[in-house]
């Protein structure tokens, strides 16, 4: 193990290199397109789209459109003739050439759900009621609408999973769009016993390419509980519940749940687990699973536990001389071609005017999601509110090559644990873009993609994306934009 973490620290192995062209448009001079909460919509014959809602509760809110062309140039942002009505949730969509929405628009007993079709040039083509629900069986509180497309694009859902109080199961509520010339529309009502718990939330949902539903649900028996128990619910493409399953171990749960579904139809878990010593948690490692939705079945289980040597080398010392982490971790997984991929988990945490990002770990895992050896990427970004897209980091696979993208002080590449490391807090000062490669051995190799504190430019992560077989990358200069692509 000493060996192995001593190898992890000091050598940056070089992996094979594929190479990818990378060209970029010119500079676009426009701060409307700074909007945090932009959607990225897909790719069509190499244009990009993107969409932005004005989020509004007590106003109507606009709607704007973004097409920037195959040579990566902005063709046009514009405001759309339409406007939303006071609401608080939406989700937006691209098929077969045609913008899908759902929003919704909240009175004070009811929340009414609508759908919009917009063509790429912006137009209006539907905009139709289909559903309502009544507040009296929501808890404000909750953010209680899970929306969802399946990975083909053929449908999309919204899911409301409510629960009032112990004396009835949660009732689960469905809006399912079936998209085509002809949308299709169902309604669903579907009901799980969840009695003799206090409170219970339907935290994620994912939908796969035959309409059926998985969902996790954190469920507690008071609220003074730490522990929070966590269950899987299957429901089919009519809503009806299929099977319920608790997903626990022996002295641990679960967090952090990432449900991933591709193309083929294959369903992945993956998360983080921890033990429970009096009222504290403490982190145990990670994991990873394959699911049968046809046999209902988990398969392919493995764990990866984080030892003691690898805690007193990444991990925090309390007063008590225990290491452990703080914050939380979000979890992704980026797959090969070949079945094989990688569990990449992101620790982050959240102050008072900001939000720190620190190290990554990739895991790489088989065909059988047998994992391999961690591989740790320092990193420190404390993303304030004017630097919002600066934190966390970029990701995709090439040639089967793990390809992450992340704008990190330069003292990363001599860091021999996290206290060696030092925060970044403006991204374009003493500041580069690195790219780290990992391949399925566990290799890494580090080079600076740019250098920020000279360009001034910096990587906006939450803008860049891999979708419909491209990848791109956006780098931003104060409220400029150029967007680049890997060919």
């Amino acid at each position: 193990m000493r060996k192995l973490i001593t190898l992890l620290l000091t050598a940056f192995i070089t992996t094979v290199s594929f190479s990818q062209e990378f060209k970029q448009g010119k500079v676009i001079d426009d701060k409307s397109l700074f909007q945090d909460d932009s959607k990225t919509l897909g790719v069509v014959d190499g244009n990009i789209y993107t969409m932005s809602v004005e989020v509004n509760t007590y106003s109507k809110g606009d709607v704007s459109l973004v097409k920037i062309d195959k040579d990566l140039n902005l063709v046009f942002n514009k405001k759309l003739d339409f406007k939303v009505p006071g609401y608080t949730d939406y989700y937006v969509h691209l098929f077969e050439d045609k913008i899908y929405m759902m929003y919704i628009d909240p009175s004070l007993l009811t929340i009414t759900y609508y759908y919009q079709v917009f063509d790429l040039d912006g137009n209006v083509l539907e905009n139709k009621e289909i559903g309502s629900l009544s507040l009296k069986e929501v808890k404000v509180s909750d953010k209680y609408n899970n929306f969802t497309a399946s990975p083909n694009g053929e449908f999309l859902s919204m899911v409301v999973g409510t629960n009032r109080n112990s004396d009835v199961g949660m009732n689960i509520q469905i809006i399912k769009l079936t998209l085509g010339e002809n949308i299709g529309v169902e309604q669903m009502t579907s009901s799980v016993d969840f009695k003799g718990f206090e409170s219970t939330k339907l935290t994620e949902v994912k939908m796969d390419n035959d309409g059926n539903f998985i969902g996790i649900v954190q469920k507690k028996m008071s609220h003074n509980d730490i522990e929070m128990e966590t269950e899987m619910i299957v429901l089919n493409e009519k809503g009806n519940l299929l099977k319920r399953q608790e997903i626990k171990s022996a002295g641990y749960y679960f967090r952090n749940f990432k449900i991933e579904i591709n193309e083929d139809n294959k369903i992945k878990f993956a998360g983080s687990y921890y033990s429970l010593k009096g009222k504290k948690n403490y982190f145990n490692g990670f994991f990873i699973a394959d699911y049968d939705i046809d046999l209902l079945e988990f398969s392919n289980e493995n764990f990866k536990p984080l030892s003691g040597e690898i805690l007193s080398v990444y991990g925090e010392p309390n007063k008590k001389g225990e290491y452990d982490f703080w914050g939380s971790f979000d979890s992704k997984i980026e797959e090969n071609n070949d079945g094989t991929g990688y569990l990449i988990v992101e620790r982050y945490g959240r102050g008072e005017s900001y939000t720190m990002f620190a190290e990554i770990f990739v895991i790489p895992y088989g065909k059988n999601n047998e994992f391999g050896n961690f591989v740790y990427i320092p990193k420190r970004q404390q993303q304030s509110n004017s630097y919002s897209n600066s934190g966390s980091y970029y990701s995709y696979v090439n040639e089967n090559i793990l390809h992450l993208y992340f704008n990190a002080n330069e003292k990363i590449v001599d860091a021999k644990n996290n206290d060696d490391l030092r925060t970044l807090t403006i991204p374009f000062v003493d500041s580069k873009t690195f790219l780290c490669k990992v391949d399925q051995n566990g290799g890494r190799d580090f080079s600076v993609f740019e250098d920020n504190s000279k360009s001034k430019l910096y990587l906006d992560t939450r803008k860049s994306f891999s979708k419909d077989g491209s990848n791109v990358l956006v780098k931003v200069e104060r409220k400029k934009l150029i967007y680049g692509k890997f060919d």
